[in-house]
């Protein structure tokens, strides 16, 4: 139910708040947030190792939403031509892109290695 529920609001979020990217990205970490905090507190699945499995697919993904605010200018409430986005710095924006990509990587890893022995 959660599941289905957190796939429409992000729907929502696309179709009805396109021009508040601001609010998008707040509510899109508020949501991983909430889906942490209630994996943690009511542990939905009867075994053990699954629940901990999804705290840690549940933290990672919302250590991979902060990285939006990075690449957008999400604390922006009006539009602003002199801020194009939020890190200037070509290089910085490039070691925090790898930094993204490594968080995505042990995404993947971790549900690959739980895959292969279960």
């Amino acid at each position: 139910m959660l599941f289905t529920l957190r796939r429409l609001m992000i729907a929502f979020l696309i179709v009805f708040m396109a021009d508040k990217s601001w609010a998008q990205i707040q509510i899109l970490c508020l949501s991983c947030s909430f889906q942490l905090i209630y994996i943690g507190y009511f542990k939905p699945f009867f075994i053990p190792w699954m629940n901990n499995l999804d705290l840690v697919n549940e933290y990672l993904v919302m250590s991979s939403t902060y990285f939006i605010f990075v690449y957008s200018d999400g604390f922006l409430l009006v539009p602003n031509d002199k801020v194009d986005f939020m890190v200037k710095d070509d290089q910085m924006q490039e070691e925090v892109g790898w930094y993204h990509c490594y968080n995505l990587g042990l995404i993947i890893f971790v549900n690959v290695a739980v895959m292969a022995v279960v």
